[in-house]
Formats: structure tokens, C-alpha cells, sequence
């Protein structure tokens, strides 16, 4: 997991250079970092010798990067800000933060319709002030979850799906 923590750090560090790549050796085996930088877009991969591997991409090109589950899509014109995506031997997953021209609300339920007929069985939903969080688990250790808050001229989101 720190591994994957890392790749924070080393989007940071995207803002030096153009691109780097490089590799780490430690008790736990080789690990494997990869940072690119074009223009305003950043995108770091980290894997390992077991075919662990996370992307993490920031700027527009997370867009092109965004690969959701089956039966998932982004909010209609929302704008994704960055996209993370895990694969390994425990499982895979994304996570994607948006911004959208809608209030919170009607986000929850566009969501909450998705991962409902998924299979998903939403078990969590607070509200605090105007910000909104829904949460649940499906069929095969499907996991689940959106934050929204009002921003700018709509809301912004975090979605997180994995299995």
C-alpha cells in the first residue's frame, strides 16, 4: 500500500521534469515508478513484480485515462479532474474526482441508480451541510462510494469503485 501512497509524492515531482522513470529495491522486492509530464498533465505508474500496478493521472488527460466498470458513467459534462486506477492480485478499483454542473443531490441519485443496479446495496448515506456521502458493498466484494459538495457552479465529486 505505501507504494501506491507514493504516487502522491511523485505526481508532485511530475512538476519538475518532463518525464522519469526509475526503480526501487527493497526487502519487500522491485518496484517500479514511472512519471511523465505534458504541458499541465501528469500521470505517474507504480508496479511490482507480483502485477500490482496504479496509475495515477491529473489534468485533462485523466479523461482519456478514466476507465469505469461496467454499468458506471461519468455525470453527463462532468469534468474529470484526476483519475486513479489499482489492479493487483487483492483486487482493482478506481477512484475519480469530477466537477459537474449539478448540486450534490442530484449527483447521489445518478450514482446511486449505478450502483443499485449493480447489485450494490447502499448501506451509507450522511449528509452534512450540503455535502452528501453514499456508501455500500455488492455481490463478489463490490465496494462503493461518492462524496459530493457544492463548488464553483455546481459540485465536485469523488467516486470510488472496486472490487
Amino acid at each position: 500500500m505505501k507504494k501506491y501512497c507514493a504516487a502522491v509524492v511523485i505526481l508532485a515531482l511530475a512538476a519538475c521534469g518532463e518525464s522519469e522513470a526509475t526503480s526501487v529495491i527493497s526487502a519487500d522486492g522491485t518496484t517500479e515508478y514511472e512519471v511523465s509530464r505534458t504541458g499541465e498533465d501528469n500521470r505517474a505508474r507504480i508496479s511490482d513484480a507480483e502485477g500490482n500496478e496504479a496509475v495515477v493521472t491529473v489534468g485533462s488527460d485523466a479523461t482519456g485515462e478514466l476507465d469505469l466498470p461496467d454499468g458506471y458513467a461519468l455525470y453527463p459534462g462532468a469534468e474529470v479532474e484526476s483519475s486513479t486506477t489499482f489492479n493487483g492480485s487483492q483486487g482493482s478499483g478506481v477512484m475519480v474526482t469530477f466537477a459537474a454542473d449539478a448540486p450534490p443531490q442530484e449527483l447521489v441519485e445518478y450514482y446511486r441508480k449505478q450502483a443499485t443496479s449493480a447489485g450494490v446495496e447502499i448501506d451509507t448515506d450522511a449528509r452534512t451541510g450540503e455535502e452528501r456521502m453514499i456508501a455500500g458493498e455488492g455481490p463478489g466484494g463490490l465496494s462503493f462510494s461518492l462524496q459530493t459538495s457544492p463548488g464553483g457552479n455546481g459540485s465536485t465529486g469523488i467516486l470510488v469503485i472496486a472490487q
